[in-house]
């Protein structure tokens, strides 16, 4: 998440290894495989988009899920880019 002025972007990012025939350079299996990380990180990215615009006022969590480590809120801002 990153806030400029009333405008937020929403951007995740996704790492994963490749299969051996990937790492071979089998063209479609890079495709799928490149093909299947973008897609995941587009659908957190929707996904935390929903939540935000599910309340005016949303909280994150750490990774144990006990500790507030941002809240938002959704009025703050004029317009989101999702990636």
């Amino acid at each position: 998440m990153l806030g400029v002025d009333d405008i937020l972007f929403l951007v995740e990012a996704k790492a994963g290894g490749f299969s051996k025939s990937a790492s071979r350079g089998a063209e479609e299996s890079l495709k799928d495989e490149f093909s299947d990380l973008i897609i995941e990180g587009q659908r957190q990215s929707e996904r935390a988009e929903r939540y935000i615009k599910s309340n005016n006022e949303v909280s994150f969590y750490d990774e144990t899920g006990r500790r507030e480590v941002h809240r938002l809120k959704y009025s703050d801002f004029r317009r989101y880019f999702v990636s």
